[in-house]
């Protein structure tokens, strides 16, 4: 529960809102949404659900009538030898139940969708929580990408100043050498986060069996609510 609760509170959380942001990316109630329509535990719940529900219905019907059907005299005599002598008895029962005992199959069943409910709600409360953490580690690397992109962005103009004073005789080629490796530095690292975010948004879509039909998750703002 605690880790729900840190999970809920963390919807206020805002983001960056990345550089490179696509024009509709997914926000966390769709993903939600998806999980619960799609996620194969909540899907198992569903068809027991199904079950209880039957067995309720059966519970409160009462039972069948019983049809019985005798032969009497099948041979005939005398006289009535023969088909024309045969005589049947159709009989019809129905059985009547004394007491309460429908009422309380009736209750043993609604004890059992009581429980059931309580257990798919529990059970979607975690996975939700699992949905939702790892939501918010796909927004995070999100982030770290779009930050490492603006970085990039200033070593890369850094590097270019520092070469035209270093062909100045302003700096040393050292000054730039250092350049050059922190913009080294900043690429290999954006490769890291890349494979890294690829990854995450692979575990993001098998919580609803889905493929990444998305490129970037949505921002929450403090006001937004799923």
């Amino acid at each position: 529960m605690k880790k729900i609760s840190f999970l809920i509170m963390g919807l206020a959380v805002c983001m960056p809102q990345p550089v490179w942001a696509e024009q509709t990316p997914l926000s966390l109630k769709t993903v939600l949404q998806r999980t619960q329509a799609n996620h194969p535990g909540l899907q198992l719940y569903k068809e027991k659900a199904a079950v209880i529900e039957a067995n309720r219905l059966q519970a409160g019907l009462s039972p069948n009538p019983e049809l019985s059907f005798s032969l009497e005299n099948a041979l005939g005599s005398n006289e009535a030898k023969g088909v024309s002598g045969i005589e049947g008895t159709l009989l019809i029962s129905q059985l009547f139940e004394r007491g309460d005992k429908k009422q309380r199959r009736i209750a043993v069943q609604d004890s059992k969708l009581v429980q059931f409910q309580t257990e798919y709600q529990l059970t979607q409360l975690d996975v939700f929580a699992d949905t939702t953490a790892q939501y918010y580690k796909v927004m995070r690397l999100q982030s770290l990408l779009a930050l490492s992109l603006t970085q990039q962005s200033t070593v890369s103009n850094a590097l270019s100043t520092i070469k035209e004073r270093a062909a100045a005789g302003a700096v040393s080629n050292a000054d730039v050498a250092r350049m050059q490796f922190e913009y080294g530095t900043l690429q290999l690292e954006q490769q890291q986060l890349e494979s890294e975010f690829t990854t995450a948004k692979l575990r993001l879509a098998q919580f609803w069996l889905g493929e990444t039909d998305f490129n970037t998750v949505q921002k929450l703002l403090p006001t937004q609510r799923c």
